[in-house]
C-alpha cells in the first residue's frame, strides 16, 4: 500500500457525509424477521469502538461505517483504512451502514446493528464475500446500480433489479401535479432557489411568481437538499414542478439534479460523483453540470455521466470569465509542443475546461458555451438549459428562458425533452424564439430538430425560424465555430441553409444582439439552441427502401408534424414578399 494513495482515501473518508434516512427503520425490520444481522460484542473499556472489515480470503478492506444512535438524529462517519476504524461512541444502541471502496466507489456491504454499553468497548467486523476472487469487481454484484450489493439487497429485503430499492435510503415517487397539452414548445426556469438555500423566498413565493410570469415549468433546486420539493407548499395547478436539487460545492463545482429518486450525498471524488449520477439517471432523474466557469464554483470535476449543461445562468455578460488559475493541476493537461516556423508553440489544453477557460473576451456564459461545445466535439452529446439562479424578487424569474419540446405539458414530459436534448435558451420573456428543422435529402419530409441526428455524406436542408429578434443575426454554428450567419430582417424570419457532413460533426444556432457595452465578453448572445449531430447511421435495410428514402434509420428525430415544413414553406414566401 502506497502511503501517498493511503492519504488519499482518508481524505475522501473524512469529507463524506452519507444520509442514513431509513436505516432505523431498516434495522427493526431485521430484529422483527429475525434476520442475524446483529453483532453485539462487550469487553471492559470506556466507550471505545473498533471496527474490522475483512474479504474471505483475509484481506483487509478500504471502507466506511456510517454510525447512528438509534434514539438520535444525523450520524458519525467512521473511515476504516486497511480493515480497521476506531471511535469514541457514548452508550447505546446503534445502526451501521457498512461500505467498502472498489477504486473510489462506495458498496454497501452491510446494514447491522451493534450496541455499546457504558465502560465496555464493542468490536463490529464484516467479512466481505464478493469479489475476493476471480477478478471481479463489486460493482459486477450490482445489478441495479445502487452500490448496494445484490446479496444484501436480498438479505434486507429490498429489490436488487430497482434502482428505487436501497436499503436504508429514502426514495421519492414524485407526483404529477400537471398533465396538459399535447406537443409543443414550453418554456420554464430551470434554477430557482428558495429559503432552503441561498433564496430568501418561501417555496410558495416562488411558485406564485412562476404562476404570474406564465412559466410553464418550474424548478427549484437549493444546495444538497430537497427541502423545496418536500415542502407543504410545493404544489400548482397551472406550473409543472420538476423537484431536484443543486449537488456539490464551491470548491469543485456545482450540478443541478432534476427529480432523482433518492437524494444524493456529498461526494468528494469524480468516480463516486458519477456513480451517483449513474444512479440518479437509473431512477429517472437528469444531472446537468451547472453554470460551469462561475468564478465562485468553477467546474472541477470529471464527470461522464451527465445529461447536459446549464450554458447560460444568469445574464449573458453579467458575470465574469474564469481563469486556468482558478482550475486544478490535474485538469491543466497539455497536448505536447510542436514547432511552428522555428518558434515553439504551446500545446493546447486537453481538458475541455481549461481549453474554455483558455479563451479571452468571453463572459463566464461565453466560456461554459465553449466548454458544452468542447465537450460535445468529443463525442458527448449533451442538452442544452439556462436559468437565473432567482431566489429573490430583486432576480427577474426566466431571465434566461429555457425553452423544452415536450409531447405533453407534464413532469414526465418536460423530463423526456430535456433527456432528448430539445431544447433552447432565450434571454426572456420577450427574447427571441427559435425553430429549427431538417430535411434530409430535400425530399419534401421532416426528419430532424433539434435534440435530433443526421447522416455523414449527405446533405440535408435546414429551416432556422427566429421570432421576435429583427435586427439581430442569426448564426449557425459547427462544432462551436460561426459557419453562416444571415441578418434578421424580419420578426418571423426563416433562413434555408444546406449542409453536407465529411464526418461527426455538431451544429447549434444563436441570436447576437447589439453589443451593449455592459458587462463581460465582446459579444452579446440573446438566444441560442440545441444542437443537431451529423453522425455515421446505418441504412436499414429491412425497411426495402434505397440509401436517400426513408429507409434511413432515425434515432429520436421525428416529433414535428409532416405538414409543418408547408407552414415553413409558406412563411419563407411571406418573408420573399416583405422583402420586395
Amino acid at each position: 500500500m502506497k502511503i501517498g494513495f493511503k492519504l488519499k482515501i482518508s481524505a475522501l473518508l473524512f469529507s463524506i457525509f452519507l444520509s442514513l434516512d431509513g436505516a432505523t427503520d431498516v434495522a427493526h425490520a431485521q430484529r422483527s424477521n429475525g434476520n442475524n444481522a446483529r453483532s453485539l460484542v462487550g469487553v471492559r473499556e470506556s466507550s471505545n469502538f473498533s471496527v474490522s472489515i475483512k474479504d474471505i480470503l483475509g484481506k483487509p478492506k478500504h471502507g466506511r461505517i456510517t454510525v447512528r444512535n438509534l434514539d438520535s438524529p444525523g450520524g458519525t462517519v467512521i473511515p476504516v483504512l486497511d480493515g480497521a476504524g476506531s471511535a469514541s461512541l457514548s452508550a447505546g444502541e446503534y445502526v451501521a451502514r457498512i461500505e467498502v471502496f472498489d477504486g473510489l466507489v462506495p458498496y454497501l456491504v452491510s446494514i447491522q446493528e451493534f450496541e455499546v454499553r457504558a465502560g465496555e468497548p464493542a468490536l463490529l467486523s464484516h467479512e466481505v464475500l464478493e469479489g475476493a476472487s476471480g477478478g471481479r469487481s463489486l460493482g459486477a454484484f450490482d445489478t441495479d446500480g445502487d452500490m448496494v450489493i445484490d446479496s444484501v439487497e436480498v438479505a434486507l429485503g429490498s429489490d436488487p433489479n430497482s434502482a428505487m430499492s436501497i436499503p436504508g435510503t429514502r426514495t421519492h415517487i414524485w407526483p404529477a401535479q400537471v398533465k396538459s397539452g399535447e406537443g409543443a414548445w414550453y418554456r420554464g426556469e430551470l434554477h430557482a432557489r428558495s429559503e432552503y438555500g441561498l433564496g430568501t423566498e418561501s417555496v410558495a413565493a416562488v411558485i406564485k411568481r412562476a404562476e404570474r410570469a406564465g412559466l410553464d415549468f418550474l424548478a427549484i433546486l437549493d444546495r444538497n437538499t430537497l427541502g423545496s420539493a418536500l415542502d407543504d407548499d410545493y404544489e400548482s395547478k397551472s406550473v409543472v414542478l420538476i423537484p431536484g436539487l443543486e449537488w456539490g460545492d464551491e470548491e469543485n463545482g456545482v450540478s443541478l439534479v432534476y427529480a432523482p429518486g433518492s437524494k444524493p450525498p456529498i461526494v468528494s471524488s469524480n468516480e463516486e460523483m458519477n456513480a451517483y449520477a449513474r444512479l440518479i439517471q437509473s431512477q429517472g432523474g437528469l444531472v446537468f453540470a451547472a453554470h460551469p466557469c462561475f468564478p465562485t464554483a468553477p467546474w472541477n470535476r470529471q464527470i461522464h455521466n451527465l445529461n447536459g449543461v446549464q450554458a447560460w445562468s444568469m445574464g449573458w455578460n453579467a458575470i465574469p470569465p474564469i481563469g486556468t488559475v482558478q482550475l486544478k493541476n490535474e485538469y491543466l493537461e497539455r497536448l505536447p509542443d510542436t514547432e511552428f516556423q522555428g518558434e515553439i508553440v504551446k500545446g493546447d489544453y486537453v481538458f475541455p475546461m481549461a481549453r474554455a477557460a483558455n479563451i479571452p473576451m468571453l463572459s463566464a456564459n461565453g466560456q461554459a458555451t465553449a466548454f458544452w461545445n468542447f465537450e460535445m466535439s468529443y463525442g458527448r452529446p449533451l442538452t442544452l438549459i439556462g436559468g437565473s439562479q432567482t431566489g429573490t424578487k430583486k432576480v427577474e424569474i426566466g431571465e434566461p428562458l429555457t425553452y423544452v419540446y415536450a409531447h405533453e405539458k407534464s413532469l414526465e414530459g418536460i423530463l423526456e425533452g430535456l433527456r432528448l436534448g430539445r431544447t433552447y435558451v432565450s434571454s426572456g420573456e420577450d427574447g427571441p424564439q427559435i425553430e429549427w428543422i431538417g430535411d434530409i435529402f430535400n425530399d419534401g419530409s421532416i426528419d430532424v430538430s433539434t435534440g435530433g441526428i443526421v447522416p455523414v455524406d449527405h446533405p440535408t436542408k435546414y429551416y432556422a425560424r427566429v421570432r421576435n429578434a429583427k435586427g439581430s443575426k442569426l448564426e449557425v454554428m459547427i462544432n462551436g465555430v460561426s459557419a453562416l450567419e444571415s441578418e434578421i430582417e424580419l420578426d418571423d424570419w426563416i433562413f434555408p441553409y444546406v449542409f453536407t457532413p465529411e464526418q461527426y460533426e455538431v451544429y447549434t444556432l444563436r441570436v447576437l444582439g447589439e453589443p451593449n457595452g455592459e458587462g463581460f465578453g465582446i459579444t452579446n448572445v440573446v438566444a441560442m439552441s440545441g444542437a443537431i449531430y451529423a453522425q455515421g447511421i446505418v441504412p436499414d435495410d429491412s425497411a426495402g427502401k434505397a440509401i436517400g428514402s426513408d429507409g434511413w434509420v432515425k434515432i429520436e428525430n421525428e416529433y414535428v408534424a409532416p405538414q409543418q415544413i408547408d407552414a415553413f414553406m409558406e412563411q419563407l414566401k411571406a418573408n420573399s414578399k416583405a422583402l420586395n
